[in-house]
């Protein structure tokens, strides 16, 4: 296998969450829930609005998504030379369950299938039972894939996945899909993946790096909740102060060429992770512009219309770019790092996803609009 097509199946997979063995205790984990496909419906119907709002170039109306339970997968949306299932009746949905296992894991990905990217992703009472006790296969090597996930969906709160909760993670990753072929060039251009895991390793365990790193997550929370533009200004640019620190930092300690190679390694994951975050966090912006959920979506238990509040939506979201770096893993950091420098470029360069999509660090773009 060439070292594309490795990075997609492996690698970018590791983008979200590769889970295995703690499925074995859950009670019939591979029958498929009602609830996921009217969850997965409402994710279609959003998920038009949120890229118009976003990025219009993702397509996620068209995004075909694997629903996995560990001992079944269940292909969403399939097409001609998709692998072999049988169809089952789903209300509203193209539903295959597949007859051989394509991820035979609990998981939440971007991955290859047949020559098409999808959307993997684990059904929601699944993913409910499972965040109390995660067990992350090369988790380390991921940046933390399983504490991404337990971040995002706030696991030790106390309560379960919203079902708006449930609708962004699977956003997320239909995001990600959109991602990958500049991801694929980006990888090209890095080299060796083993290089960016020395940022998790090396760089991220690093005291002056986490206190600069801090600073950085303050003046972007400010920045983001800033009153006006002098203010979102003001605030970038102690943001901008802070990370040329941290980049001055590196390159004495390991060198120009090295330290560089690392901060572009984590460019690279602010613009995977932190676009589709920042997407996760639109979403709660599109819906009050007059979206109604799906009635069976609205009856579910713990449904809140998308209300922003101490533990759900975008204003939580916001109020986690600014805590300790410390207390997240590594991955996780480059979420709401770069979910915070999208928020920014909102509110200082209209239209600015239309670069991003290119692939150009959120980083750069931000430095160019705070001297406008």
């Amino acid at each position: 296998m060439g070292r594309k097509s490795l990075m997609a199946a492996i690698a970018f997979g590791l983008a979200g969450l590769l889970l295995a063995g703690a499925w074995m205790a859950l009670p019939d984990p591979a029958a498929w829930r009602t609830d996921d496909g009217y969850l997965i419906q409402e994710a279609y119907r959003l998920g038009p609005q949120v890229a118009a709002a976003t990025f219009p170039g993702w397509k996620p109306g068209d995004v075909p998504i694997l629903l996995t339970n560990g001992r079944a997968n269940y292909l969403v949306n399939p097409w001609p030379g998709a692998p072999e299932g049988r169809r089952i009746p789903v209300d509203g949905l193209t539903v295959d369950r597949l007859d051989r296992l394509v991820v035979p894991v609990v998981a939440n990905a971007a991955i290859p299938v047949n020559g098409r990217t999808v959307a993997l992703v684990t059904g929601k009472e699944v993913l409910e039972q499972l965040l109390g006790g995660l067990v992350a296969e090369l988790d380390m090597v991921g940046g933390g894939q399983a504490a991404l996930i337990r971040g995002l969906l706030k696991e030790g709160s106390g309560r379960r996945i919203t079902p708006e909760e449930y609708v962004t993670v699977i956003l997320h990753e239909s995001f990600h899909t959109y991602q990958i072929p500049v991801l694929l060039d980006w990888w090209e251009r890095l080299g060796e993946d083993e290089t960016g895991r020395e940022l998790w390793r090396t760089v991220y365990v690093d005291p002056e790096n986490n206190r600069l790193q801090n600073e950085e997550g303050q003046a972007l929370r400010e920045a983001v909740q800033a009153p006006d533009a002098a203010g979102v200004r003001s605030a970038a640019r102690r943001f901008l102060q802070a990370r040329d620190q941290r980049i001055a930092h590196w390159q004495t300690q390991l060198g120009t060429a090295k330290a560089d190679l690392l901060m572009e390694w984590e460019r690279m994951y602010e613009w995977q992770e932190g676009l589709a975050c920042y997407i996760q966090a639109e979403t709660y912006t599109v819906v009050r512009s007059g979206y109604h959920s799906l009635p069976k979506v609205a009856r579910m238990p713990g449904y809140t219309g998308y209300q922003d509040g101490p533990e759900t939506g975008r204003a939580y979201q916001i109020n986690q770019i600014s805590q300790p770096v410390e207390s997240y893993a590594p991955r996780e950091r480059t979420c709401r790092l770069g979910a915070g420098q999208a928020l920014i470029l909102d509110r200082l360069m209209p239209g600015w996803q239309e670069r991003a999509a290119t692939g150009e660090p959120l980083v750069e773009m931000l430095r160019e609009a705070v001297e406008k």
